[in-house]
């Protein structure tokens, strides 16, 4: 983190620019009658987002003029690449020296011939969050989208009632009802329910870009090795400290270049790779062909959200598809926003969460594939190391200001984490036995 991102303090606008257009006023006030000294702004050319722009907003805010002048000095290299991609090299090239770029032409012609494609949305007592996420996976320019709100073990009908209001003339918007509890049998119902070749997923907390469905379908369209999409998830708002901190833990952030991550050996990879907690992707923003996904037996039962595990689904289910020999492809321009709790209690039960979660999908791993527990307690090693050494990666950019008590957190949910991920296999053995009495859909069949 830059020495002066070192000073920011919520709440810190979250906003983005298009450097091809006309840049608008950054303006400083907060909706609640304050003002916000900082901003991060994504920067973007023809849409493809080129990384975070950080502003210190002086009183009455920034002008367009000086955003442009910091993002195109900060991202100098970053545009002449994507202009030389796009055969506008040289002096006179510019952000603006040609109306109709080849980047925008080749997304404009895969969109007319785009394959369907299902989205998953799992949610649970959250039904404003999950209306507004569908609403905006509406808004897409995707042609060709289902969507299949899959409601998992809910105190009520508000979301059922909520979705069949809202959505009543959009045909394209299913509701399913999950009684048993965790994320996982959530998606897998929405994966069975699913009827296109290609499904992705995402989260009743998040807000998809108009371009998200198109980026994350056109790497498996345009490559028959690839099993499975990921994409970038940035924060939708950093209200509290509680959010900031989780940026400080580094947030979702996987970069601002395509990285295509297979086990053949061809490319250089992070030593800890592919174990690496978030390395590969999230649940969040991730999409599969729904043969690859369903031949690795969908999303282990026994992780995730709602189970004694709490997370790592995402992360198994990654690993499984490098395992299973396909490619797993992050995509940057498949952009998404989350939010982030904003209360510390509950960014306490994320940290324990997130951290339980990976330990117990890497005992998952080993269980189900002894012969790479070898190479695995090697990188349990290097990535104690990591998690331990205050000028690594990981923490280096944490601020002074970060909760130690969160780093013991990490800590302890590593530790517990195989502990839970037997008690939840034990507990999924169980519920396999349940069989709902309420009605498994609502609304259109």
């Amino acid at each position: 983190m830059p020495a002066n991102q070192a000073r920011m303090t919520p709440p810190i606008l979250t906003s983005q620019i298009e450097l091809s257009t006309t840049i608008e006023p950054i303006d400083d006030r907060h909706p609640d009658g304050g003002r916000y000294g900082w901003a991060v702004v994504l920067v973007r050319l023809h849409g493809v987002p080129l990384g975070p722009l950080f502003v210190a907003l002086p009183n009455g805010g920034s002008s367009g003029e000086t955003v442009r002048c910091l993002a195109e000095a900060q991202f100098a290299s970053e545009i002449a690449e994507h202009l030389a991609a796009d055969g506008m090299s040289g002096m006179g090239a510019s952000v603006n020296s040609q109306a109709d770029p080849a980047c925008l032409r080749s997304a404009a012609t895969f969109l007319e011939s785009a394959p369907p494609l299902s989205v998953v949305v799992a949610t649970r007592d959250r039904a404003e969050r999950v209306v507004a996420c569908v609403s905006a996976l509406l808004a897409t320019s995707y042609p060709n989208l289902e969507i299949v709100v899959v409601d998992n073990a809910p105190t009520s009908d508000e979301t059922a009632r909520l979705v069949a209001e809202r959505f009543a003339d959009r045909p394209e918007v299913r509701y399913l009802r999950e009684d048993r509890p965790g994320t996982s049998r959530a998606r897998n119902l929405g994966l069975r329910a699913a009827t296109s070749e290609f499904v992705a997923f995402t989260d009743d907390d998040v807000l998809v870009d108009p371009g998200w469905a198109a980026a994350l379908t056109r790497p498996m369209v345009e490559d028959d090795r690839v099993g499975c999409v990921t994409g970038l998830v940035v924060a939708a708002e950093i209200e509290t400290e509680a959010q900031l901190w989780f940026e400080d833990y580094g947030g979702f952030y996987n970069g601002y270049r395509r990285v295509a991550h297979e086990l053949d050996g061809s490319e250089p990879e992070s030593p800890l790779f592919p174990y690496a907690a978030g390395s590969l992707g999230c649940g969040a923003s991730m999409a599969f062909r729904k043969r690859v996904l369903q031949g690795i037996g969908g999303f282990d039962a026994a992780l995730g959200g709602g189970t004694p595990s709490r997370a790592g689904e995402d992360s198994s289910s990654f690993v499984e598809v490098l395992l299973a020999g396909w490619r797993l492809t992050y995509e940057p321009a498949a952009v998404a926003r989350h939010f982030h709790r904003r209360n510390y209690n509950e960014l306490r039960r994320v940290m324990l969460g997130y951290s339980g979660g990976l330990s117990a999908y890497l005992t998952r791993t080993a269980v189900h594939h002894p012969r790479r527990i070898p190479a695995m307690a090697l990188q349990a090693f290097r990535g104690a190391r990591i998690m331990l050494d205050p000028r690594s990666s990981k923490n280096a950019k944490k601020r002074a200001s970060y909760p130690a008590e969160l780093s013991r957190l990490e800590m302890l949910g590593m530790a517990c984490g195989p502990f839970w991920y037997a008690r939840s296999v034990v507990a999924t053995r169980r519920l396999r036995r349940f069989r709902p009495s309420g009605p498994r859909s609502a609304g259109r069949p």
